[in-house]
């Protein structure tokens, strides 16, 4: 049964959407995400993840404002889930001009002080924030499947110095700001990100872009939720989880 007392707003983007690429790199909704297992425990999730989606737009259009004000039942918490597009390029304009140094969709000095501003605007209205990690990039993946069908890989690969592995090391450089600033607000960090990089066959987690969890991704995703919410503070969370939702029990039978 749905308890409206503890609705939870997800701000992300298409990962926390449920998408993914199929073995042909054709975009796909899952049926099992990590959002949609979470609703399966009972709570009123609102889901406002879009493909594509960035905290730089999130913050100039004001979601956390219309989002919370729209809502007849203000959330406890909110998950944001954002970064990924922001570290991302407009690799056209790369493909362009591979010599220049190219500035992401989202600075980064921007974007942490874009983050700092949401943590607190969601605070001032009494809902608690939770930072997710970034899913880590499979940087040859992304490049072979994605940026080379559409642009000039030798100057795609040019713009890198050669080496794919800046697009990894770029993006990381984005999930070490979020944690940094979840540390700093004594924000939640739900980080999912080092169990990804824990698994040795890490790449059977990933979609054939490089970027997207595949259904075995999201399961491990989910796996991660239900620790950090079973081992999280009750008063920090504002759920009584033993009455309400059982983690422990779902952890148990993973198990």
């Amino acid at each position: 049964m749905v308890n409206d007392e503890t609705e939870i707003l997800i701000l992300g983007d298409s990962i926390a959407k449920g998408l993914f690429f199929d073995e042909n790199l054709k975009i796909c909704s899952l049926e099992n995400s990590w959002v949609k297992k979470l609703e399966s425990f009972g709570l009123n999730v609102k889901n406002k993840s879009m493909f594509g989606q960035t905290l730089k737009r999130v913050y100039e259009k004001n979601m956390v404002e219309t989002s919370v004000l729209n809502e007849t039942i203000k959330p406890k918490m909110c998950f944001i889930a954002l970064g990924g597009n922001d570290s991302d390029y407009n690799w056209q304009e790369v493909e362009e001009n591979p010599s220049f140094a190219h500035a992401p969709k989202t600075k980064i000095n921007d974007f942490c002080v874009m983050l700092l501003d949401v943590i607190l605007t969601l605070k001032e209205f009494s809902i608690t924030p939770i930072l997710c990690s970034l899913c880590p990039v499979d940087s040859n993946r992304f490049l072979n499947n994605v940026l080379a069908k559409k642009f000039n890989k030798e100057k795609i690969l040019e713009f890198l110095h050669n080496d794919p592995q800046n697009i990894y090391r770029h993006q990381e450089m984005f999930n070490n700001e979020i944690m940094k600033i979840a540390n700093l607000t004594g924000t939640l960090f739900f980080d999912y990100r080092k169990a990804f990089l824990g698994k040795p066959n890490f790449l059977e987690y990933l979609s054939q872009d490089g970027i997207h969890p595949n259904e075995k991704g999201h399961n491990l995703i989910f796996n991660e939720l239900a620790k950090f919410m079973e081992n999280s503070p009750e008063k920090m969370l504002k759920i009584d989880l033993d009455k309400e939702v059982n983690f422990k029990h779902y952890l148990q039978k993973s198990c």
